[in-house]
């Protein structure tokens, strides 16, 4: 199903003075053709949703259609801005690992390892129960965790990776970071390497910082 970026007025109403005056709004919707009005739906400032209503008179008025682009969507304010932050793990003690995320109040981790069940460091490890490794050690800060291993390094045994990396989620990026978006923010990237710059989530923020958000590496020593 393809998504369509539209821009909607509704509750139209004539000022003193004759002018129009009607509230804007772009939202993103669904569908194999662009949408050619809101019939079905109910619209306000706040949301727009399925209306069953056939007596309902709150439909909105379509003023534009674009296709779906989500640094756009951003832009316009179709999609929330996320501050994202990234960390590694690497040689750090779990008591500055979890200073630094309560510091920066993330309030999701977001795994970013190919194969997080194989961390060398037990205590990042993502074990078979969330009672034990980094989901304990996050949960025991007040920090949810989520594994995304779609966003993990499939070209770590290249020399080249980097530019692998880069190319991989420059074509694929709208797909592999769809889940994301249904994660409590703020969020941080984890990854091992302790340096940003050895490592494949400064690729991946890269690409998050292109289409609109925010990006802070948690990196100081």
């Amino acid at each position: 199903m393809r998504k369509w970026l539209v821009k909607i007025t509704w509750n139209c109403e004539v000022s003193m003075d004759g002018m129009l005056l009607a509230p804007e709004k772009w939202i993103v919707l669904e569908g194999e053709t662009p949408p050619t009005s809101l019939n079905g739906y109910c619209t306000n400032y706040v949301n727009i949703q399925a209306c069953a209503d056939t007596n309902c008179n709150s439909s909105g008025i379509i003023l534009k259609v674009e296709p779906f682009d989500p640094t756009r969507a951003r832009q316009v304010g179709a999609l929330p801005r996320i501050k994202i932050f990234t960390i590694g793990y690497g040689g750090r003690t779990p008591e500055d690992f979890v200073k630094r995320l309560t510091a920066a109040s993330v309030c999701t981790v977001v795994d970013v390892r190919l194969r997080p069940e194989r961390a060398s460091m037990g205590v990042y490890v993502k074990a078979k129960s969330p009672e034990k490794g980094i989901e304990r050690l996050l949960a025991s800060a007040g920090i949810r965790y989520g594994s995304l291993p779609e966003l993990g390094n499939l070209f770590l045994d290249y020399e080249d990776w980097r530019t692998r990396y880069a190319t991989f989620i420059g074509l694929a990026g709208e797909l592999l970071v769809t889940r994301l978006d249904g994660l409590q923010g703020p969020l941080c990237l984890l990854c091992a390497e302790r340096k940003v710059a050895e490592c494949h989530r400064l690729q991946i923020a890269e690409y998050l910082a292109s289409i609109g958000h925010e990006i802070e590496h948690l990196d100081g020593d």
